[in-house]
């Protein structure tokens, strides 16, 4: 597959570290989906899905359940804006890719649990 010349890889070769050829060294990793976007440094994550957008801390909340947003304003805006330059160099979503938006996802969930729990 040929890859657009105007996007080109944004990763870096980790197979030194994993070869033990190399230490280990921090990076902030950033992901899309069809309708969520994430970046993750350190133990701070940050999600976005939709309008909806979260500041996750894995050290003091693993399952995520936790928002650190307001408790932790700068370190939301520093990943949220690292997010965004991060997807300006990336190709955008296609439309028909997507799933809808935040809420609609949330209630087909919820509505799947429903179900299940009526077995």
């Amino acid at each position: 597959m040929k890859t657009d010349s105007s996007y080109p890889p944004d990763g870096v070769d980790l197979l030194p570290v994993v070869k033990g050829q190399a230490p280990e060294f921090p990076r902030a990793v950033y992901w899309r989906t069809q309708d969520m976007g994430v970046a993750r440094d350190g133990d701070w994550k940050y999600v976005r899905w939709d309008n909806y957008e979260d500041l996750h801390n894995l050290s003091e909340d693993e399952t995520e359940n936790a928002n650190f947003k307001l408790k932790n304003a700068a370190e939301f805006e520093r990943l949220r804006r690292a997010y965004d330059e991060w997807d300006k160099q990336m190709l955008p979503v296609p439309p028909e890719a997507r799933r809808g938006p935040y809420g609609s996802t949330v209630q087909r969930a919820q509505s799947l649990e429903i179900l299940t729990k009526k077995k």
